[in-house]
């Protein structure tokens, strides 16, 4: 058997060491390559991750701000609605002076009713005061010339003939209407209310609808400072 050569086996073995190491060293590749790639990955989602938070807290704090926002401006809203809304402000919203219609078939000329179509305000309480006898139309003509002058107590006496007349119902609507309207404009808005609840609850008064449009938002401040 033919013996090897010390020197042929010294080269042997130096080569499968060199191809032990080659081996070793690529496993240690592959491996530093697949430690780095998870790194990479991790790495890659913690300013996702991070970013996604300080999103959310940016978007919370911005939402806690518009809320904050919101119910500022809703309460200086109401605190302004409150300050602002009297029987005065719903009086000068609701008032409309009083259009008298022209009756065909009148027996005779009515100066009254001239004077008010052409409002002259003081000719119309005049004539009424002057007149021998009084009719609901003279008194509640009257008693809108005084709503035009702003002189509301006066105005209300005059409606206040006009219901008290049983006999006769004629105007009877427009001076309760006008009643509350003038209770608004006197500082009287506790018995202003009860005439327009009293409205309110009879479909058939000619200013139903007018009255259940008015604003029950205003209405119930009214009642709170009544």
């Amino acid at each position: 058997m033919k013996t090897q050569n010390p020197q042929d086996l010294s080269r042997e073995q130096h080569f499968m060491e060199m191809a032990i190491q080659a081996i070793r060293l690529n496993a240690i590749h592959h491996r530093v390559l697949a430690v780095r790639s998870d790194f990479e990955q991790a790495h890659a989602m913690i300013p996702v991750a991070g970013k996604a938070v300080v999103r959310t807290m940016h978007f919370s704090k911005a939402l806690l701000r518009i809320a904050a926002v919101m119910l500022i401006l809703i309460g200086s809203a109401a605190i302004y609605k409150y300050e602002t809304v009297n029987g005065e402000s719903v009086f000068n919203r609701q008032f409309t002076g009083y259009e008298l219609n022209s009756l065909r078939g009148e027996e005779k000329p009515d100066l009254q009713a001239f004077t008010f179509r052409e409002a002259n305000w003081l000719d119309v309480v005049a004539i009424n005061y002057l007149a021998p006898v009084k009719t609901n139309k003279s008194c509640f003509l009257a008693g809108m010339a005084q709503m035009e002058l702003k002189k509301y107590p006066e105005a209300l006496e005059l409606f206040q003939t006009v219901l008290a007349n049983n006999k006769d119902e004629s105007f009877h609507d427009d001076a309760e209407y006008y009643t509350a309207l003038g209770y608004l404009a006197s500082h009287q808005s506790g018995r202003a209310l009860e005439l327009i609840n009293q409205i309110k609850a009879n479909p058939d008064h000619k200013y139903y609808f007018l009255v259940r449009n008015m604003s029950a938002l205003d209405l119930k401040i009214i009642g709170m400072k009544k």
